[in-house]
């Protein structure tokens, strides 16, 4: 696994420093709402707003996105970072990554014991169309977001993750 490892990293390596240097084609925003269906939970929604810049076919950018389970009165923050592919046409395919930590914290008395629960890695990968003229385009994309939480009851630590799907439209421009 090493040996494969090591040399697809020596091949794109190579690869990217043979090829001419990429230039931003332009900067843009990509605001965005969805709904969000998460294991054990309700339907979610969730607001969100990234960054960046477009480099030929890659974005690549930083976001944050707010969002809010109804069983719970805190609020979750992923902030991650953003690439999406899509070629720079009227109507195009889109592929969008996002990769980040989710803000949270819920803290609950329990007798003499408080049970906190902290937010920990979000994921997030979606297929959809990207609609109009570039740079400004509506994004319209399906799913798959996750997202871990630490839970700490006294001296014990756990892990536990959700993920469900997700639908999304947004706004780039």
């Amino acid at each position: 696994m090493k040996v494969i490892v090591t040399s697809f990293l020596l091949f794109t390596s190579i690869y990217c420093f043979s090829q001419k240097p990429a230039k931003l084609t332009h900067p843009y925003a990509l605001l965005s709402g969805g709904v969000y269906k998460f294991d054990k939970q309700d339907a979610t929604y969730q607001y969100g707003c990234s960054v960046g810049g477009t480099f030929n076919l890659i974005s690549f950018g930083v976001g944050l996105k707010y969002t809010k389970f109804k069983a719970d009165k805190n609020a979750y923050i992923p902030v991650y970072v953003e690439f999406i592919a899509a070629p720079q046409t009227t109507v195009a395919p889109v592929i969008i990554a996002r990769l980040g930590y989710g803000n949270y914290e819920n803290k609950v008395k329990a007798g003499n014991t408080t049970v906190t629960t902290n937010g920990g890695l979000y994921l997030e990968f979606q297929i959809g169309v990207a609609l109009g003229k570039p740079p400004h385009q509506i994004v319209l994309s399906i799913g798959y977001a996750r997202a871990t939480f630490q839970t700490i009851i006294g001296s014990t630590n756990s892990h536990t993750d959700t993920g469900g799907l997700s639908a999304t439209v947004g706004l780039k421009i």
